[in-house]
């Protein structure tokens, strides 16, 4: 499952929308289900499984004046062995003005045993600290 933060979600069909899956050629992959995810209208959710290959997101839906509409994120995503999810996000992946919050993560890993570093990319500089920088990760 992924998570996605869509901007301007107030404007949208929340209904309307797809996730495909798109190769690095613009050739479709695979197609998921857009739902609402938690309690900002901001967030959807989306399951699949992951090509073999490198692809890309396009988010396509419609407004709620009835203009199509479609997002294709700028990051390739690479696949590989270990899956990494939130488990729990505090205030719904949203930082508080002047406040703190926290995300965990649960690491799965299909292939052998692996150490693995944790860095975080914070261009606003928001991370304070990181509880762990390295993390052994068994397979299963």
């Amino acid at each position: 499952m992924i998570i996605l933060t869509v901007a301007g979600a107030n404007k949208i069909n929340k209904t309307s929308l797809i996730l495909d899956l798109m190769s690095m050629d613009e050739r479709h992959l695979g197609r998921a289900a857009v739902t609402p995810h938690g309690t900002n209208s901001a967030h959807f959710s989306a399951t699949f499984t992951p090509p073999s290959a490198p692809f890309k997101l396009k988010l396509m839906g419609m407004t709620k004046k009835g203009y199509s509409f479609e997002r294709i994120s700028h990051n390739v995503v690479y696949p590989s062995h270990v899956l990494i999810r939130d488990l729990y996000a505090k205030n719904e992946y949203t930082v508080p003005a002047g406040g703190g919050g926290f995300v965990m993560f649960v690491v799965y890993n299909t292939g052998a045993t692996h150490i693995f570093d944790i860095k975080v990319k914070d261009r606003l500089k928001y991370v304070a600290h990181l509880r762990r920088t390295s993390i052994t990760v068994r397979q299963g």
